[in-house]
């Protein structure tokens, strides 16, 4: 099917266009939204374009609609670049610690030209637990201006989560009944009551003979 999508910026019309939707999977897929793409805006015209935004069905988590910016070569853009976490950090290898991975983009101001698909975030320094990588450790291609703040967590290693759990309180067992006793009390019962009985009915016949 067709994607449909909107072309905008350099203060020019916004145009609206349509996109065979393989075609835009293959290509977002390895642009994502740091890489200029040319885009076929009609037969025999390109422009060069940054995927800005792209809505996707909420169910299906499908593409349904697409906005491309117009790019200017000459001009400075701010774009968000992704970050990929590269290499083994120490601590979570020898120590099992958590890698921790707070923020996954960067803001930046560049040349379109200047652009990169990604900027790689290197945690084999990560040796300790609390250890962190920040905006300002990172290696950042010439031609581009970092605008997030230098002091941004881009990765830390955390200690594990331990789970305590507590034993449940052992359980008295319940002292076994002594049927014997209580046949025995039961029986002494009523013996006692027969007595009784027979004492009173031999009672009554002295009262009526006298």
């Amino acid at each position: 099917g067709l994607l449909p999508g909107v072309v905008y910026g350099r203060k020019q019309e916004p145009l609206a266009v349509e996109i065979p939707y393989p075609i835009f999977k293959r290509v977002y897929k390895q642009a994502g939204e740091s890489t200029i793409v040319d885009l076929q805006v009609e037969q025999g015209v390109t422009e060069p374009v940054l995927i800005k935004d792209v809505q996707l069905d909420p169910v299906t988590d499908v593409a349904i609609h697409v906005d491309f910016i117009r790019l200017d070569m000459t001009q400075e853009i701010e774009a968000t670049i992704p970050l990929v976490i590269v290499g083994v950090a120490p601590c979570v290898k020898d120590f099992g610690g958590i890698l921790v991975q707070p923020n996954d983009k960067l803001q930046v101001k560049c040349l379109p030209a200047a652009l990169v698909p990604e900027i790689a975030v290197d945690i084999s320094s990560l040796a300790e637990f609390g250890d962190a990588i920040h905006v300002s450790d990172l290696k950042v291609p010439a031609g581009i201006t970092v605008l997030t703040d230098a002091k941004t967590v881009l990765a830390q290693v955390s200690k594990p989560v331990e789970e305590v759990i507590e034993a449940a309180a052992p359980v008295a067992p319940e002292a076994p009944e002594l049927l014997g006793k209580k046949e025995e009390a039961e029986a002494g019962a009523a013996e006692g009551e027969a007595t009784k009985g027979e004492t009173a009915a031999t009672n009554k016949e002295k009262g009526e003979k006298k």
